[in-house]
């Protein structure tokens, strides 16, 4: 069982809450093909340890990871951009 909530929406897109102000408030997304990952938007780097644990729970190894990509530079959607 996790601690961070998440939710798949298909096609290879989980949705993650970044864990900020309140649930469902702020939204991270890993997106998936094959064996390798992307995230967009990262929330602050409090998020971080969340996004890392959904990782490990769909057994994506880390540096499978290809892209970090913040849609623009708060910190809720890029504050954990150095983190990651």
């Amino acid at each position: 069982m996790t601690n961070v909530h998440h939710e798949d929406l298909g096609h290879g897109i989980t949705m993650i809450d970044a864990q900020l102000y309140r649930l469902g408030q702020v939204s991270t997304y890993l997106v998936v093909q094959d064996d390798r990952a992307a995230f967009v938007e990262t929330g602050t780097a409090h998020s971080v340890p969340g996004l890392l644990e959904v990782l490990d729970l769909k057994g994506i190894p880390r540096e499978n990871v290809d892209y970090v990509i913040p849609t623009h530079v708060h910190l809720d959607h890029a504050g954990g951009a150095g983190e990651l």
